[in-house]
C-alpha cells in the first residue's frame, strides 16, 4: 500500500465531522473513490488524529472473517507514527449503487418485516462475524475511567458547565441527583472487565452501514464503514456497539446532533433536557430486534453497565461539540451516570 495520496479531483462532500471530512474524489483514470481525511488544523480536537490513525490500522488489519464486511483500503497516509504533521487519511472504493441505511429508511418508508430482516442481517454481521473474541490490549474499565476523567476535566474549564460538575446537588428534569463530579466518583467502582472482550465496530450507527439502492432484499448486502469510536475504542464488550446503535436507532442521537432538543439551565442548579421524537425511529422498530439478538448471545443487558457506556459516549462527544448540542450531551451524560447508580 502506498502512503501518499494520488492526484484526484473532488466531486462532492459526503460527511463533515468535527476534525475530519469524507468526500468523493475522481482520479485521472476516471475511478471514483471516497477519501476520509483530517481537516487542516493547528490544534485538532482531543483524540481526533489518533482515532483516525486507529481507524486506518483497524481496516488494514481485519481478520479474514470480517474483511468482506468493510470496503478495502486503497491508499492511506499518516497512520504509522512517522508523520509529524496533522495530515492523516485513507481512501476506499465509492459504492455508487449503495446509500446509508439511515438515508434509505428516511427517504423510503420500510414495513416492519424489512426492519426485522435488516436487524437480523446486521446481528449476523456484528455478533457472528465481526465480534470475534480478542485478548484486550488494555483494561476497558480503565479506558472508560481515564476518558471520562479527561472529559470532565476539560468540561470543567468552561464556566457554563462548572456548576453541573461541582455542585453537591442538582436537578435535571426535576430529578434530584449529585453533581457530575460526585456521580462519577461513585460510578468508577463498576467493572466492565467482567464482560467478554471482542472486536468491535466502535461507531455502529445507521449512517455507517451501507445498503444497495435497489428494492428488497436490500438488507442482504450490507457494508460497514467508519469503525472505531471517537476515543479510539475498537475492542471491548459487545455492549459498546449495542449502546451506540440504540442511541441512534431510537432517534435520540439524531435529535441531539441536529439540535432538535431542549438542553438548558432553568435557574441555578436546575436544568432541563428533552429531545424530539424523529420519524421513522419513533416506533422503536429499528432497534428492538438487534437487542434480542444481542441477548440471545450474551444474556440480559446489565442496565448499570449500559448506562455507564451511554454516559461515556455522551461525555466524550460533549468535549468535541458546542452550543445546544454540547449542553445536551453534558446533561444526557449526567443523567446516564445517575441511571447507572440507580439514583432516583
Amino acid at each position: 500500500m502506498r502512503h501518499s495520496r494520488q492526484p484526484a479531483r473532488r466531486i462532492r462532500l459526503l460527511k463533515e465531522g468535527f476534525w475530519e471530512e469524507t468526500a468523493i474524489y475522481e482520479r485521472p483514470d476516471g475511478l471514483r473513490i471516497v477519501r476520509k481525511a483530517s481537516k487542516p488544523s493547528g490544534q485538532p480536537g482531543p483524540w481526533a488524529l489518533e482515532t483516525l490513525r486507529r481507524e486506518i490500522l483497524y481496516l488494514v488489519n481485519l481478520p479474514s472473517a470480517a474483511t468482506k464486511l468493510f470496503p478495502p483500503v486503497l491508499d492511506a497516509w499518516g497512520h504509522e507514527g512517522d508523520n509529524a504533521g496533522n495530515e492523516v487519511g485513507y481512501e476506499i472504493p465509492y459504492y455508487q449503487d449503495h446509500v446509508s441505511v439511515a438515508e434509505r429508511i428516511t427517504n423510503t418508508p420500510s414495513p416492519a418485516h424489512e426492519a426485522i430482516a435488516f436487524q437480523e442481517a446486521l446481528g449476523i454481521a456484528l455478533f457472528d462475524r465481526l465480534h470475534t473474541p480478542v485478548i484486550p490490549s488494555e483494561s476497558i474499565s480503565q479506558h472508560v475511567a481515564t476518558t471520562i476523567n479527561d472529559a470532565i476535566e476539560k468540561l470543567s474549564s468552561l464556566d457554563s458547565f462548572r456548576p453541573i460538575i461541582e455542585r453537591e446537588s442538582i436537578l435535571i428534569n426535576d430529578r434530584k441527583m449529585p453533581g457530575l463530579q460526585q456521580l462519577w466518583a461513585q460510578a468508577t467502582s463498576q467493572d466492565l472487565d467482567t464482560l467478554p472482550s471482542v472486536r468491535l465496530h466502535g461507531d455502529v450507527i445507521l449512517e455507517n452501514i451501507l445498503c444497495p439502492t435497489g428494492e428488497s432484499p436490500w438488507w442482504q448486502d450490507l457494508v460497514l464503514i467508519d469503525p472505531v469510536s471517537v476515543a479510539g475504542i475498537s475492542t471491548g464488550p459487545a455492549l459498546f456497539d449495542l449502546v451506540k446503535y440504540e442511541s441512534y436507532a431510537s432517534g435520540e442521537l439524531i435529535a441531539i446532533r441536529s439540535e432538535r432538543c431542549e438542553a438548558l439551565e432553568l435557574e441555578p442548579g436546575s436544568y432541563r433536557f428533552t429531545w424530539q421524537a424523529i420519524p421513522p425511529y419513533t416506533a422503536g422498530q429499528w432497534y428492538a430486534r438487534i437487542r434480542h439478538y444481542y441477548e440471545s448471545i450474551y444474556g440480559p443487558v446489565n442496565p448499570s453497565l449500559y448506562a455507564l457506556l451511554d454516559a461515556y459516549f455522551s461525555l466524550v462527544m460533549a468535549v468535541n461539540t458546542k452550543g445546544t448540542q454540547q449542553w445536551a450531551r453534558v446533561l444526557k451524560g449526567t443523567l446516564a451516570l445517575a441511571d447507572s447508580l440507580h439514583v432516583t
